[in-house]
């Protein structure tokens, strides 16, 4: 969908970090980034598209874990209606 390109956006930074820094920056790699070398709308973009990783992420943790619980609580009403 729309955020396909925000994460190439992070790729192509951490991409260009190979070439741009010798070792690794002391504020990171990404913020020294967006912050020192990109427009300031493509460090804007960068950061967007990381939080949308992270939420992604979390999300799909929150989605098994509830998953999971139920399947576990269905198993043991199940086995106590036995």
């Amino acid at each position: 969908s729309y955020f396909i390109p925000l994460y190439f956006l992070v790729v192509a930074a951490g991409i260009a970090s190979i070439g741009v820094f010798p070792e690794v920056p002391e504020n990171g790699v990404v913020a020294t980034l967006a912050g020192e070398r990109f427009w300031p709308i493509f460090g804007v973009l960068v950061f967007i598209g990381i939080a949308a990783a992270i939420m992604s992420t979390i999300c799909t943790t929150l989605n098994l874990s509830s998953l999971y619980m139920t399947e576990l609580y269905t198993k043991i009403k199940q086995q106590r209606l036995r």
